[in-house]
Parts: structure tokens; sequence; C-alpha cells
């Protein structure tokens, strides 16, 4: 709650998301193998080219779709996109979804592709279980020790929070001293 707050109230931090945010759904795009090494299927990659150009009919172009999942990334490091398949087990639709409302599993650890691995929590409750293949989970700065990443307001905060402390016990020494 307190990066939302940031988030919306703050000049500086909202200046900082919209910059960012700016910069990647306005930025020209291809879907290319990862390593050059494996060959591209381009009617593959022109097929999830459009599924990226229209998401959903909520979301009707890639800036709108991306926007709330990179401010999620940037606010809470848990970018969420849930994917819905069509009969043939192929990716439709994705629709954005409340990086925080979603609980990751911390048992998982890939043995179980079928297994259910985020939880869908919008109301305090879970609603729904969510297996890896439904659902997209950014991180931005995944740790080994977490299964939630840090984000860069949670890193904000810190440094603001010892930067407080370190004067107010600057403050303490000198007024002890007198």
């Amino acid at each position: 709650a307190l990066y939302r707050n940031w988030a919306e109230h703050s000049e500086w931090v909202r200046a900082a998301i919209n910059i960012r945010r700016t910069q990647i759904s306005s930025a020209e795009w291809e879907i290319v193998p990862f390593s050059s090494d494996l060959k591209a299927s381009d009617t593959l990659a022109k097929q999830i080219k459009r599924t990226f150009d229209m998401p959903n009919p909520r979301n009707d172009s890639f800036r709108s779709f991306i926007e709330p999942v990179v401010e999620d990334i940037l606010v809470l490091d848990a970018g969420c996109i849930e994917n819905v398949r069509n009969l043939r087990d192929q990716v439709v639709q994705m629709f954005p979804v409340d990086g925080a409302s979603i609980k990751i599993s911390s048992t998982w650890d890939g043995s179980e592709p079928d297994a259910y691995r985020y939880f869908w929590y919008p109301d305090w409750q879970e609603r729904a279980k969510l297996k890896n293949r439904d659902m997209i989970y950014i991180m931005a700065n995944p740790r080994t020790y977490s299964v939630v990443g840090l984000s860069p307001l949670e890193t904000l905060k810190l440094a603001i929070d010892a930067e407080l402390t370190g004067n107010e016990y600057n403050r303490r020494q000198v007024l002890s001293a007198a």
C-alpha cells in the first residue's frame, strides 16, 4: 500500500514511472528467438506479435496492455499477466492482473509443472488458483531467498529510512555533546 501510495501521490515517483512506462510502451519490438542458434518460425512469430498487438478486448493495443504491467514491475516488482488459451492450447488473449493481488507458492520448485503456483486474492480471499502456464509473473529483481522480487520503490524506502536514521543519530550525538 505504501509503494502504491508513493506511485500515486509523489510527483517525483510518478514522473519516473511515467518516463519508464512510456519508453517501454512506445519501443519498437519484434518476436525473435532467444538464441541466435535457434531457427524461428515466422508464422508463430507473427501469431505471437498479433496477440501482443491486441491482447484482449479491453486492452486494444500493446501500449494499453503493457503500461499497467510495467508500473506493477516498477512499484511492486510483480508484473502479472493471465493467459487465456483456445481449444488448441494456444494463448489467444492476455490480461494484465494487479500484482498486489497475486500470491506465489513458496514450495513450487518447477518439478511439477501442472501444480498450482499462483493464487489470486483480489479481496483478501482466495478466488482462483493458477498454474505456471496460466500466468506470466515478471520480476525485474528476483532473489534466491524469496519468491518475490525487490521493488525499486522498496529500495528507495530502505535508502530514505537509512538516511533519516543516520540524521537522527547525528542529531542525538550533537545534542548529547552539548
